[in-house]
Order: structure tokens, then sequence, then C-alpha cells
């Protein structure tokens, strides 16, 4: 799941991975935390991509909380500004080309 689609970064993310046939991409663009945490259980997505500007990152400790049924979520939350990328099930990495995102997403 790609969170706010409308920005250009989710967009251009959004539009990347819908490319490929073995991830199935689903965009939201969320009013608040409660309507994200809805279409979340709605969804069950296996991914969360997200920039970091967009929540307070104590948010994402919530989000996973509330996901506890859903036990295979990783939620990425990455910083355009510092190429940092937060991956909540695994630790942190920094990216160097896009190739890394694809990794990360696919569970590397």
């Amino acid at each position: 799941m790609v969170v706010h689609t409308e920005s250009v970064f989710g967009s251009v993310v959004q539009r990347m991975l819908a490319n490929m046939t073995d991830v199935e991409v689903i965009g939201c663009d969320p009013k608040d935390q409660a309507d994200l945490l809805k279409t979340l259980r709605l969804a069950t997505p296996d991914v969360v991509l997200m920039t970091r500007g967009s929540w307070d990152l104590s948010f994402v400790s919530n989000m996973l909380l509330a996901q506890q049924g859903n036990s295979r979520i990783r939620v990425i939350v990455m910083d355009q500004d510092d190429n940092l990328v937060h991956v909540y099930d695994k630790g942190q990495t920094t990216l160097s080309a896009t190739v890394d995102l694809l990794t990360l997403i696919h569970g590397g």
C-alpha cells in the first residue's frame, strides 16, 4: 500500500511499483490517522510505504499495534531529503538505488 498517492513522491512510487507483475499496488490518500487505520484493516497489506513527512513517526507504532492480527505487515517510512529509510520490523536502511527499495518491499 502506498500512502498519499496524491503527493509527487507517492505517485512516482506507485507508478514504479504498478509496472511490476509480482506486486499488487494499492494507493490511498487518507484524510487522517483513523481513516488510514480503517483502510489498513480492510486492505490487510503486506507492506505500507509512506514518507516521513506524512505522519508523525510515533503513529507508526500505533499503526503496527492496531495491525497485530496481520503478522506479515512491514512499514517502510522513506525520507526524501536524506535517502534514509526506516523499516519497521527489520531496522533502518539507507537506499542507494531504486532496486534497494524493491528489495525491501520483497522482504530483503
